[in-house]
């Protein structure tokens, strides 16, 4: 987040969750009860991480923990502020909670940073070692575990160019402030390299910005959108769906969760929050999350939208769509 954006929203962001730490702190401590208590933060919501968050609330349920009944919940979401889960995660500890769940990175990030103690279980996360939570799946920070879900922005890139291989340029939006986003990026500079095509990226820092950086892509050449993987742009995808559909852009994905792409191959971001519950279960049940290895989610998923197509104006070819794992719309 830029300086200036976090100058904006922070005044504002600060006054409703310090009323909300007094609110919790009136109501005591939850943690050391007869039922589990779990602080569960999320950075904001968009349609990736609100399927992690189903399917981590999902496992919980599948094994008798459920909301209210067997098991506290103290949920809060920073609605994409970082400042906000500093405070978030304070709150959490201020209320003692016997557990940390976080969706998305820097969720994580800011769980690391506070909570010192309390186990955390994390899901939506890229790469777990960037953001210093171990150098393996089984060498990591002895309070943490959880399921990461590196997204195959290589291969949804390869893909790109087999169904679309007019395209010789194709181009991304981009967030600086998203810890992944020279990773992604770099895969995807790789990747075009590979294929022999060029590929332009474009700084995008705040939703107002995806419209505009989706036109400059469009003014510099770009025949098609790869969209890299983006908290902040992924809340606002609804945006690239329809400025890219609006000027004539192709569009994929690595993200199988959006709708209205016309192609996407990724993962799954509900099995990949269930797989975290799987693991809050297991270490509620006593079992050290040193002991229990990150999970990767490996199974990818082709998803084509022949109605998004159409919208489109893009054809996609035969072969693909018989290889696909789901087809939407008719044929």
């Amino acid at each position: 987040m830029s300086r200036e954006r976090l100058a904006r929203t922070l005044p504002c962001r600060l006054a409703v969750v310090l009323a909300t730490l007094l609110l919790g702190g009136a109501c005591g401590r939850l943690g050391g009860g007869d039922r589990p208590a779990i602080g569960f933060a999320q950075i904001t919501s968009s349609a990736a991480l609100d399927q992690a968050r189903a399917g981590f609330f999902q496992a919980l349920s599948d094994s008798g923990y459920n909301r209210d009944s067997t098991l506290r919940v103290l949920e809060r979401n920073a609605q994409g502020d970082i400042a906000t889960l500093m405070l978030i995660m304070n709150e959490f500890k201020q209320r003692g909670v016997d557990y940390v769940a976080t969706v998305s990175s820097v969720a994580t990030q800011a769980a690391l940073r506070v909570i010192n103690s309390q186990p955390i279980v994390f899901a939506a996360v890229a790469n777990p070692y960037i953001i210093g939570a171990g150098a393996s799946a089984t060498e990591h920070k002895p309070h943490i575990t959880g399921a990461n879900i590196p997204l195959p922005v290589d291969s949804a890139f390869a893909l790109a160019r087999e169904a679309f291989p007019a395209i010789a340029t194709w181009g991304s939006l981009y967030d600086p402030a998203d810890p992944f986003a020279e990773f992604y990026l770099e895969m995807a500079r790789d990747m075009a390299r590979h294929l022999g095509v060029e590929f332009i990226a474009v700084a995008c820092t705040a939703p107002g910005d995806i419209a505009p950086g989706i036109q400059a892509l469009k003014a510099k050449g770009v025949g098609g959108i790869l969209q890299l993987p983006s908290v902040m742009i992924g809340s606002g995808f609804a945006a690239v769906v329809k400025t890219a559909r609006q000027i004539g852009l192709a569009l994929v994905s690595p993200n199988t969760d959006y709708s209205g792409v016309p192609l996407a191959l990724g993962l799954s971001f509900y099995n990949n929050g269930y797989d975290a519950g799987l693991l809050m279960i297991r270490v509620i049940r006593g079992e050290k999350p040193a002991d229990l290895p990150f999970q990767t989610a490996s199974k990818r998923r082709m998803v084509v939208d022949l109605d998004a197509a159409r919208a489109f104006g893009l054809t996609i070819p035969a072969a693909i769509i018989a290889r696909a794992d789901s087809v939407i719309g008719a044929r």
